[in-house]
């Protein structure tokens, strides 16, 4: 495809970008879920425009959708870094420290849980091997937090609950892509490795990851620290950061770089701001969080505009192991919720989580990009069978829809019927303390405006 071109089509779905915010605004939707729609539309409507025998004016710019060069390697090499760097370079990571147990055991442990339990749920129905199975498991364990948290920053839901879902996001990526390329790997070769040499390859591609991340990021925030006025140098080397540490790990080193970027970017998070000067700080997180905005909308429309190309030979059969899917899934992190979790607590391993936390986070596990991306890699590999490339494709992609369209439009009534959008009643005796303070202010200050300017007490407080 021509270079024109594709440019062109990054620049209207840009334009749809705009146009959509708004309206998710409007339909009190989460801004992923309106993209993830708006998506799934402009792919079904550019494969009618082109097979449809009713006109061909629009057969050129519906081939230019359809024939995208959006392959999973455009996914996890240029959207993949982004977003993750740019999330763990706003984490307030002290702040985090305190959960550092739950999250850690959402992230990793629930990842292995959860692929167990749906691979073993899928078994005696799916008419796949095991492997095959634990693969689809692997590709629909990471979660996607873009619509949860944005749905807890517009109502308010509080800053911890928002920390764990992040944090656990974060690092569960990492988790899970570490045991797709394990299980992929074993499919294409064919050979079954020893559990304990699998379980050391997992360890290894994760602990080196974060090795190579946070000495790659502590270089970086060195080379900041040079020159701490220069903001656009201090942006480039975060850029060259971001991606020259996950393509390092990932083509030469053969470690986790999903984990290296996640690792690089929270060193940098601590580290960054004492070596750049605030303004430049300022400066450079703003860049990132404008660069992750377009990454994650241009990830969600244009991974959704597959979605009708991999549904296409949907069965009710496939309907059915769908739901199975999203009830062992919903199942695995249940366990995990309000299993483990507590016990934790009782062991003095971790700080109590709220029960409506645990129900918010058990229904805020939606899958998005990422467990897409994943399948698509799996209907690209030709060495993969036909039936199993079919088999991963539409029950990942059903089960993306599924958190999407199910999970997603009722997240904000889950929390509201919670009550985590209301403050308790030593923040709400706070915020009146604040006010009151505020308003006293306001009233002296337009008080001495008055007298300054001769204007009467009864009209300038009016």
């Amino acid at each position: 495809m021509a270079l024109p071109v594709i440019l062109a089509v990054i620049g209207v779905l840009l334009l749809v970008i705009s146009l959509a915010q708004p309206l998710a605004g409007a339909l009190r939707m989460p801004f992923s879920v309106v993209l993830a729609a708006i998506g799934m539309l402009i792919g079904a409507a550019a494969s009618f425009l082109l097979h449809t025998e009713l006109t061909d004016a629009f057969n050129e710019p519906a081939r230019a959708i359809l024939d995208f060069p959006i392959g999973s390697t455009v996914f996890l090499y240029v959207f993949l870094p982004t977003l993750i760097f740019q999330t763990a370079l706003t984490l307030d990571v002290r702040q985090m420290m305190p959960d550092w147990v739950p999250i850690f055991v959402l992230a990793v442990l629930a990842v292995v849980v959860a692929t167990a339990v749906i691979g073993l749920a899928l078994l005696p129905l799916a008419g796949q091997p095991l492997l095959v199975c634990l693969l689809l498991g692997a590709i629909v364990a990471t979660t996607d937090p873009v619509a949860v948290v944005g749905i807890f920053r517009d109502i308010g839901a509080p800053a911890r609950l928002g920390r764990l879902v992040e944090g656990e996001s974060l690092l569960n990526d990492a988790a899970a892509i570490t045991l797709f390329s394990v299980f992929l790997a074993i499919l294409v070769a064919g050979e079954t490795p020893g559990f304990g040499d699998a379980a050391l390859s997992f360890l290894w591609t994760l602990c080196g990851g974060a090795l190579v991340g946070h000495l790659a990021a502590r270089a970086a925030a060195w080379l900041i620290g040079k020159m701490p006025e220069q903001r656009s140098a201090a942006v480039s080397i975060s850029f060259a950061l971001a991606y020259l540490v996950f393509i390092a790990c990932e083509q030469l080193l053969g470690v986790s770089g999903v984990i290296a970027v996640v690792v690089a970017g929270m060193t940098l998070s601590l580290i960054g701001p004492s070596r750049a000067s605030p303004d430049g700080w300022s400066y450079l997180t703003g860049i990132w969080d404008q660069i992750a905005f377009w990454a994650s909308s241009l990830v969600f429309v244009l991974a959704a505009i597959l979605v009708p190309r991999l549904l296409a030979s949907l069965s009710l059969f496939d309907l059915f192991l769908i739901l199975v899917v999203a009830a062992a899934a919903l199942a695995a992190r249940a366990v995990i919720l309000f299993a483990l979790l507590p016990l934790l607590s009782l062991l003095k391993l971790s700080p109590p989580v709220s029960i409506p936390y645990r129900v918010v986070i058990l229904w805020g596990g939606l899958r998005g990009a990422v467990t897409l991306a994943l399948a698509l890699a799996v209907t690209e590999n030709d060495i993969v069978p036909d039936d199993v490339q079919r088999f991963v494709a539409i029950l990942a992609t059903g089960f993306v829809l599924f958190t999407l369209l199910i999970q997603g439009t009722t997240m904000r009534w889950v929390i509201s019927s919670l009550g985590l959008n209301l403050l308790s009643p030593r923040d709400a005796a706070m915020r009146g303390q604040v006010l009151a303070v505020a308003l006293e202010n306001v009233r002296e200050a337009v008080a001495r405006a008055a007298e300054a300017y001769r204007v009467a007490s009864a009209t300038a407080l009016a």
